[in-house]
């Protein structure tokens, strides 16, 4: 794999986690020149984190022989344990102290959509986020995820052209 491609991927990563850190602490409100480049470029992050993934996924797959079920199997693997545990921990907490997240709530089919990794209002209606409030990136993961392993079914010189229509 490409290492320049993989040490940008991983840039793009601890920049976003930049974003997160003055938007914990400092509520978004940049005080000097690098935390102004946190805040005003942070979505621009995001988007080339996304499309680097895309690009190292279909790397990885694009000499393996997979099936759709397979691929998607090695990836929920990966994933759903840690976003699960982390989003029933988050349950947890509100319903223990519901006083630390005021715009959060518990309702079980709320909950549910969001450990299916399907998007939806939040109960009091502030935005369309998963209980966990970082996992909104998982849904769209879990998406390009769900896309990419239809192209699997594709030939394989044809791959590259259907992952980037998808």
């Amino acid at each position: 794999m490409l290492i320049s491609v993989q040490a940008l991927r991983a840039l793009a990563a601890w920049m976003v986690v930049g974003v997160h850190f003055v938007q914990l602490f400092f509520d978004f409100e940049a005080h000097n020149w690098l935390e102004d480049l946190l805040v005003e470029t942070g979505g621009v992050r995001v988007d080339i984190f996304f499309v680097i993934s895309g690009f190292v996924i279909f790397l990885s797959t694009a000499d393996k022989t997979l099936t759709p079920w397979r691929f998607m199997l090695m990836r929920v693997a990966r994933i759903v344990p840690a976003y699960w545990f982390y989003t029933l921990l988050m349950m947890l907490l509100v319903a223990t102290v519901p006083a630390m997240f005021p715009y959060e709530n518990i309702e079980p089919g709320y909950v549910l959509m969001s450990l299916l990794f399907i998007a939806a209002p939040s109960p009091p209606g502030v935005e369309v986020y998963p209980l966990l409030g970082v996992g909104w990136t998982l849904n769209f993961l879990m998406l390009f995820y769900v896309l990419f392993s239809f192209s699997l079914l594709v030939r394989q010189s044809y791959r590259l052209w259907v992952v980037a229509a998808l």
